[in-house]
């Protein structure tokens, strides 16, 4: 199997979990892992070079030049990396298909069944997004087809090659700056549309299908089923803010996160604060400020109900 991730030295510690999790899932499979970059730090390639070591593996570092995407909509959220899997089929130029992940990702099974996904000629198999029945994104982008999530996708190099769609991606991105709230994912949907396989929900089980806001953004009719994928899914994709190496993460399987991030010590994993005490602070003086605004409030209903107009 040809999986490829993409990162900077910001995310290469995620980046080795998720291999990890890879590794040890998939034991009697023949895995290649590429990592495209702009570059990373030897200690970082140093890691990489260990990990491959300890399961009998293949990690190839592929080193990028970013310049085609200078001028496009980065942030703090979303840096230029985002942008390197549009590079993937220049880089793998002998392969036929790869499967990317985001580095915010464990694998707890294998991923022989969704690697060998028939592809019928399409761009790509993807997961549906965790906000898909709502249809913002739909009418945004004026989409035909279901807006879906860019964090694990089956790649066709092949069709991608033959139909130029790294240089339309590109294009896309620097011509519709007002539509790329999430640029690297709504490129894609865009550009794509209608070249894509719709893969089950366990293959890219997100944030949000863990909590309420299942209810406000899929459809009734999805629920009891994501609910049951949800039980034992076999990729979860840790896509919000409070990532599982931060202390005030959610996610119930966090735990699991942590496992592997745990099992080598060249990886180096210590779980952080994302919130310091000063925003705690303030966190909690606004709590305690919307609780006697509410009391406040009830006190003044009372009053204004018991006034006599004589």
């Amino acid at each position: 199997m040809n999986i490829s991730l993409c990162t900077d030295n910001n995310f290469v510690k995620p980046a080795l979990v998720c291999i990890t999790s890879i590794f040890e899932n998939n034991k009697g499979e023949n895995v290649s892992v590429y990592i495209l970059t702009d570059g990373i730090s030897d200690e970082a390639k140093g890691s990489f070079s260990l990990l491959a070591q300890q399961y009998g593996q293949r990690i190839i570092i592929k080193e990028i030049d970013k310049s085609c995407f200078n001028g496009l909509t980065v942030n703090e959220r979303f840096p230029v990396s985002m942008y390197y899997r549009f590079l993937l089929p220049d880089m793998l130029q002998k392969e036929e298909k790869v499967l990317y992940l985001d580095c915010d990702i464990i694998v707890r099974h294998s991923l022989k069944p969704l690697y060998d996904i028939g592809l019928y000629g399409k761009a790509l198999a993807a997961v549906v997004a965790q906000s898909c029945d709502d249809i913002v994104f739909e009418n945004t982008l004026l989409l035909e087809g279901k807006y879906f999530n860019s964090g694990v996708l089956l790649l066709n190099l092949e069709y991608w090659r033959k139909n130029g769609i790294t240089k339309k991606l590109i294009e896309w991105v620097a011509s519709n700056p007002d539509k790329c709230s999430l640029p690297d994912q709504n490129a894609l949907n865009k550009v794509l549309d209608g070249s894509v396989v719709y893969a089950d929900y366990t293959y890219n089980f997100q944030e949000w299908w863990f909590r309420d806001s299942l209810v406000s953004y899929m459809h009734y009719s999805k629920w009891n089923e994501i609910r049951e994928c949800g039980k034992d899914p076999v990729v979860v994709h840790f896509c919000e803010a409070e990532k599982p190496w931060f202390a005030e993460c959610k996610n119930p399987y966090q735990n699991e996160f942590l496992h592997y991030a745990n099992l080598h010590d060249f990886i180096g994993f210590k779980l952080q604060k994302r919130y310091g005490f000063t925003y705690q602070c303030a966190n909690f003086v606004d709590r305690i400020g919307l609780k006697f605004r509410y009391w406040a409030e009830r006190w003044q209903k009372n009053i204004v109900k018991n006034i006599k107009i004589s």
